[in-house]
């Protein structure tokens, strides 16, 4: 994998023109209160715990992994691999990939080879990838919309922390002095709250989104090109297949014409 400097350079950019504003502003503004901090970020945890499983909780969390790195391998490198396949299974048999099973990193792929090498027909190749693929679509629905909690959540606990504040600002009112300070406290979980929806877990939703879209895309050019070695279809058709920007719907209808 390689890492993605440009997600990890739009968060750390986000935060530091955020940042140059806060210093450039007023000066005598206090901007972090540990207590306020730790009512949004923490409630917002809890909160989120309790709407969720625990699996679907630390998931979405180890899925901050995936947000660091792109994936190295694009479609036109899957091409010439299968391509590759695809020459060795028509000379030698599919039994003679076996042997590439040690070399292929990705689960997803290795598996479709995998099945390939044992002999699966095309019909049950589909069948089988597929049902991986929903079982994959669903759990990363499940991660994605775990941190889209947090577009709810965070903003929730940030207005009920201005709340708690106001009501203890009440407490202070025969205290002038101690009355702006009560209130730039208790606008902070506020501040607190849209930080953490829109410049943190927004963009990691987006981004978990789209590499969700892509990985989908990847794993329907696998099931293409594996089910066509299957078949037992020429290396340079597909190549081609592979590689060409069929829709999802529409993807079948070339090897119907056939």
């Amino acid at each position: 994998m390689k890492t993605d400097f440009s997600t990890l350079g739009g968060l750390l950019g986000t935060l530091v023109v955020i940042g140059l504003a806060v210093s450039l502003g007023n000066g005598n503004a206090a901007f972090f209160d540990p207590a306020s901090f730790l009512l949004v970020l923490g409630g917002t945890l809890t909160a989120i715990i309790a709407r969720r499983s625990t699996r679907d909780f630390v998931d979405h969390l180890r899925a901050l992994r995936a947000i660091a790195h792109r994936d190295a391998q694009e479609l036109s490198e899957l091409s010439a691999q299968l391509k590759k396949w695809a020459s060795v299974a028509r000379r030698d048999g599919t039994l003679a990939l076996e042997h590439e099973l040690s070399s292929v990193r990705r689960p997803f792929l290795r598996d479709a080879l995998m099945l390939l090498v044992d002999g699966a027909n095309e019909e049950s190749l589909k069948n089988t990838l597929r049902m991986r693929v929903e079982m994959l679509s669903a759990r990363h629905e499940r991660i994605i919309s775990t941190w889209e909690d947090w577009l709810i959540v965070a903003p929730a606990m940030g207005m009920i922390g201005t709340l708690i504040g106001l009501m203890q600002m009440l407490g202070t009112l025969q205290d002038t002095a101690a009355l702006g300070q009560a209130m730039a406290l208790a606008l902070l979980t506020t501040l607190y709250g849209a930080l953490l929806a829109n410049v943190i877990a927004g963009p990691i939703a987006s981004q978990l989104r789209m590499k969700h879209d892509d990985e989908l895309r990847w794993c329907e050019a696998v099931i293409v090109g594996i089910s066509k070695i299957a078949r037992g279809e020429s290396p340079r058709r597909i190549a081609d297949a592979v590689v060409t920007p069929f829709p999802t719907a529409r993807i079948h209808k070339p090897d119907e014409a056939a």
